[in-house]
């Protein structure tokens, strides 16, 4: 094994601590000081019309990566034609967006599906839980895309603070699914 695989190994691991670290601190803070009241979300149409507001605000995090990716492509040559840019940094950089884009995709449809099943399996006042996710989820969706764009092993705070949270609400909403 390299010492540059290790080393990106060492880096990785310590930004996955960091995430699960901000993420207990996230949940803990937001159930605390949180002052919403969801007790009037009883009817499964209203706590699917909760969950959906809320992740509203998560696929912003997936419009700005189409916006800037097209903005982008738009003003460079090769590019805008959907082929590759002349200049390797900025084919580069058009990559990064790109795999951005791919896995905010896929986490995005992650997340709106486990909202969905966790508002209609959940108790009234756990339904406070989505909007603290949301809010995780933004944070490492900017995280996985600027430590992407900085280098490819940075990405894994985001990746880790959008990924764990959606494992725990799987997790979660099966235990709810499975003893109601």
């Amino acid at each position: 094994m390299s010492e540059t695989l290790k080393s990106d190994q060492a880096r990785i691991r310590h930004s996955m601590l960091g995430a699960a670290i901000l993420i207990v601190v996230w949940m803990i803070a937001g159930l605390w000081l949180w002052p919403f009241d969801t007790s009037y979300y009883g009817a499964p149409g209203a706590r699917l019309g909760y969950a959906l507001s809320w992740d509203f605000w998560a696929a912003i995090m997936l419009l700005l990566g189409v916006l800037k990716l097209a903005r982008d492509r738009f003003f460079v040559e090769g590019a805008i034609a959907g082929g590759e840019a002349s200049d390797p940094a900025t084919n580069a950089r058009l990559e990064i967006d790109c795999r951005y884009l791919q896995n905010t995709v896929e986490q995005t449809v992650l997340l709106f599906i486990g909202h969905l099943t966790f508002a209609f399996a959940c108790r009234t006042e756990e339904l406070i839980a989505i909007p603290l996710l949301v809010g995780i989820f933004i944070i490492g969706r900017i995280a996985f895309w600027v430590g992407y764009h900085r280098s490819p092993p940075a990405r894994a705070f985001g990746f880790a603070t959008t990924f764990w949270p959606i494992i725990g609400l799987y997790l979660f909403t099966a235990y709810r699914l499975i003893v109601a």
